[in-house]
C-alpha cells in the first residue's frame, strides 16, 4: 500500500489516544519502512508500552520532512485513511514462512478505551502460559482493517 521513498501529505493527530478530541496537524512525510500488522504482528511488550494508541494495519516508518526526524505513524489515525480498527490475539509458529496465525483466538477487541485496557490485562494474564511452542501475537482484526 505504501512504498518506500515515497512522499506522504498527511493530517495526523498530535495525540492519537483513542476516543480523545484529535487535533490534526499536516505533516509532510518519506516513508522509510512499512509494516503489516497482518503479516508481522505485535509482539505483548509492543503493545503494552502503549496500550491506548489507535492502531491499524499499516504502521510506516517516515521522516518528517518538517522536523527531519523519523518516527512511526499508524496510518488508520490520519484523517485520509481513518479506520476505527480492531485487534485479536493469535498464536504464530516460530520462523514459520507463512505470517499467517496456527490459530486465532476467540474475541475481538474494538478500537474502545475499555477494550484496549481488557486486552492489556489479558496479555498481563497470560504472559507467562506455555503455548508448546508457539508466540501470543497482537494482530488486527481482518474484517476492520
Amino acid at each position: 500500500m505504501f512504498k518506500t521513498s515515497e512522499l506522504l501529505l498527511v493530517d495526523y493527530p498530535k495525540s492519537t489516544i483513542i476516543q480523545t478530541n484529535w487535533k490534526f496537524q499536516r505533516r509532510r512525510l518519506e516513508v522509510v519502512s512499512v509494516r503489516d500488522l497482518v503479516k508481522s504482528p505485535l509482539k505483548p511488550e509492543e503493545y503494552l508500552r502503549r496500550p491506548l494508541v489507535h492502531r491499524g494495519r499499516w504502521l510506516v516508518k517516515a521522516r518528517d520532512l518538517d522536523e527531519n526526524q523519523v518516527k512511526q505513524f499508524y496510518m488508520a489515525s490520519c484523517r485520509q485513511f481513518y479506520r476505527p480498527t480492531g485487534l485479536r490475539l493469535g498464536l504464530y509458529w516460530p520462523g514459520k514462512q507463512s505470517k499467517a496465525p496456527a490459530e486465532v483466538l476467540p474475541g475481538r477487541f474494538a478500537c474502545t478505551i475499555r477494550d484496549r485496557i481488557v486486552l492489556a490485562t489479558v496479555l498481563a494474564k497470560l504472559r507467562n502460559t506455555d503455548f508448546g511452542g508457539f508466540k501470543l501475537m497482537v494482530t488486527v482484526d481482518r474484517r476492520t482493517s
